[in-house]
């Protein structure tokens, strides 16, 4: 018997003996055995300066991101256990991705999750750089007003002109879609410079 085949015999064994017990705990097969670790890979991820609104199961900021290799930009929905991003910096990460077990998910979320294992890299704009969002679809909550402080979806920015952050918090739910410019200011802070 060549070695490839005295391998291959012993490892059938071996596997065949893990699923003769009648323990319900015990493996009773190789598929189960493999569900025992869950599949994880390692990403390593640009991420850019700046979030984009996307939609997942309600709308939200979602980092812009790209792979090692490419140059195609992303949303990436899911938050990543462990980083704190902040606007206005960029990032390369070194990002596990875990295979999230089938009973263990929730309705409509996604089947990964994600934990930082390094920040390879981190470089901070300059003070003044520009971020253009485009077509920002204006829904319920997009740009709010609340105690003098503007929002976009959650994050607190600056206002250069404040009857043209109201005008746009007034169009709020319409429907309709606008051009956004802003300014970075520095420590992750943003202003609002103008809109269309």
């Amino acid at each position: 018997m060549t070695r490839k085949k005295l391998y291959f015999f012993v490892l059938c064994v071996a596997l065949t003996a893990c699923g003769s017990g009648s323990d319900p705990g015990e493996i009773e097969s190789e598929t189960d055995l493999l569900m025992l670790k869950p599949e994880t890979d390692l990403l390593m991820l640009e991420v850019l300066p700046y979030k984009e609104l996307c939609m997942g199961v309600a709308e939200q900021l979602c980092l812009q991101t790209r792979r090692a290799g490419s140059d195609e930009v992303t949303p990436f929905y899911d938050p990543i256990r462990g980083f704190e991003y902040q606007w206005g910096h960029h990032y390369s990460l070194s990002v596990e991705r875990f295979r999230v077990e089938e009973e263990e998910l929730l309705a409509d979320a996604s089947s990964y999750r994600y934990e930082l294992r390094d920040v390879d890299s981190s470089s901070e704009d300059d003070v003044g750089t520009k971020y253009q969002l485009n077509r920002v679809h204006l829904n319920y909550s997009t740009f709010t007003k609340s105690d003098g402080q503007y929002f976009m979806v959650g994050k607190p920015f600056q206002c250069e002109n404040r009857q043209e952050c109201d005008a746009l918090v007034a169009l709020n739910d319409t429907g309709g879609m606008v051009n956004v410019t802003f300014e970075y200011r520095g420590e992750g802070k943003i202003r609002l410079l103008d809109w269309e």
